[in-house]
């Protein structure tokens, strides 16, 4: 059975949309209305989570590391190569 903390399903990505959206500069009163929240409380308690700089900083190294691959791989269909 897979772990619900590590499920992608659709609070997974309504969190990652939240977080997103948060750390593009959108309030929390933002994010409560694209995600039809009836309070701002409910938006913070459930769908945002601060991400710590060293996680951040790790998916930033990573995402680095794959643009380069795929500059030098080209625009090869079906990912990197």
């Amino acid at each position: 059975m897979r772990d619900p903390a590590t499920a992608v399903n659709p609070r997974a990505f309504r969190r990652t949309f939240a977080n997103l959206d948060s750390v593009h500069s959108a309030t929390v009163k933002d994010v409560q209305g694209a995600m039809r929240h009836s309070t701002p409380d409910q938006t913070l308690k459930v769908y945002m989570r601060e991400i710590p700089n060293g996680v951040r900083n790790a998916v930033d190294a990573l995402d680095q590391l794959y643009s380069q691959k795929r500059g030098l791989a080209g625009d090869a269909p079906g990912g990197l190569q």
